[in-house]
C-alpha cells in the first residue's frame, strides 16, 4: 500500500510531462527486474539443468542491462525533479510535521501493538501532542477484537440470536488507547487513526466512552443500543495505512478545479 501510494503521488507530484514520463519509465523498469529475478528463480524447476543454465545467463544479463538502466533513469530524475527521493524513499513523519497538515478540527493517532505492551502517540492541528504505553499486548488487543466482531459478523443467524456487542470490550479498548490521550483530540471533529493487526478489524465507531450496561428489549431488536455512548457521537474516525502515506496523500497537488464528475 504504501509503495503504490509513494509512486502515486510522485507521478502526481512531478507537474511536468516529460519528467513524469521518466518516472513511469523508471518504475515500469523496476517492475520489469522483479519480474526477470521471479523467472529466473523458478527456472530451474521447470527445465533440465542445461538448459536452466543457458536461459540462467541470458536473464542474468536481462537484469543487469534492466537494473543499468533504471539507475541511469533515477539519477536522471533526481536532477530534474529534487523532490524525488523524498517521495518515493519517505522518512517516518514526525508528529510536527503532521500536526502541519492536519486541518482544523482534526486529529491523529498512531497505536503500535505489540507482543508485550500498546504504544500511542497523538497530535492534534493545534499541536498539542501526548505518549502512552499500555499494558495490553498484541493476544489481549486480538481476544478483545474478537469479542467485537462477534456481533457484527455473526454468521447466517437470525437476527434474534446475534451476539450482544461487548460493551465491556469496547469500553476496555477505549479506556486503555484512547481516553489517556483525549487531550490531543477533545473538541475536534476527526480522528486520523494509524494502526495495524487485529485493530484494524472492528470499526473504532463502535468503541464506547463509558462504562455501559444494557437490558436486550425484546419488543424492539437492538433498541437497547440506541443511547449508547458511542464514540462516534464524540468523534468520526478514519484509518490511514501509516503515517507516511497519510502525508503522501495531502501533499498531492490539487486536482484540476474543471474537470467532469465521471
Amino acid at each position: 500500500m504504501q509503495e503504490a501510494l509513494s509512486a502515486s503521488a510522485t507521478r502526481m507530484a512531478a507537474t511536468v510531462p516529460a519528467i513524469a514520463g521518466l518516472i513511469r519509465d523508471e518504475q515500469d523498469t523496476g517492475l520489469l527486474v522483479e519480474n526477470l529475478y521471479c523467472t529466473l528463480a523458478e527456472l530451474y524447476d521447470r527445465l533440465p539443468e542445461k538448459e536452466a543454465n543457458a536461459e540462467a545467463g541470458r536473464l542474468r544479463r536481462q537484469i543487469e542491462d534492466a537494473d543499468s538502466r533504471r539507475k541511469s533513469l533515477q539519477r536522471d530524475i533526481a536532477g530534474k525533479f529534487p523532490d524525488y527521493d523524498a517521495l518515493v524513499h519517505p522518512r517516518a513523519p514526525t508528529l510536527a510535521a503532521i500536526a502541519a497538515k492536519l486541518a482544523p478540527q482534526e486529529a491523529f493517532v498512531s497505536i503500535y501493538i505489540s507482543a508485550d505492551a500498546t504504544y500511542i502517540r497523538g497530535v492534534s492541528a493545534k499541536g498539542q501532542v501526548a505518549f502512552l504505553r499500555s499494558t495490553l499486548n498484541e493476544k489481549q488487543v486480538a481476544q478483545a477484537v474478537d469479542r467485537l466482531r462477534a456481533s457484527l459478523d455473526p454468521g447466517d443467524v437470525p437476527l434474534k440470536k446475534i451476539p450482544p456487542v461487548d460493551l465491556d470490550r469496547a469500553y476496555l479498548l477505549y479506556k486503555e488507547l484512547l481516553l489517556p490521550l483525549k487531550q490531543a483530540w477533545s473538541g475536534d471533529e476527526r480522528l486520523v487513526v494509524y494502526t495495524s493487526g487485529a485493530l484494524t478489524r472492528p470499526p473504532l465507531a463502535l468503541l464506547v466512552t463509558g462504562e455501559s450496561k444494557v437490558q436486550p428489549d425484546r419488543r424492539l431488536l437492538f433498541s437497547e443500543y440506541k443511547n449508547m455512548p458511542w464514540l462516534s457521537r464524540e468523534i468520526a474516525t478514519a484509518y490511514v495505512p501509516t503515517g507516511t502515506a497519510f502525508l503522501s496523500l495531502l501533499n498531492l497537488p490539487a486536482g484540476n478545479a474543471s474537470r467532469k464528475v465521471f
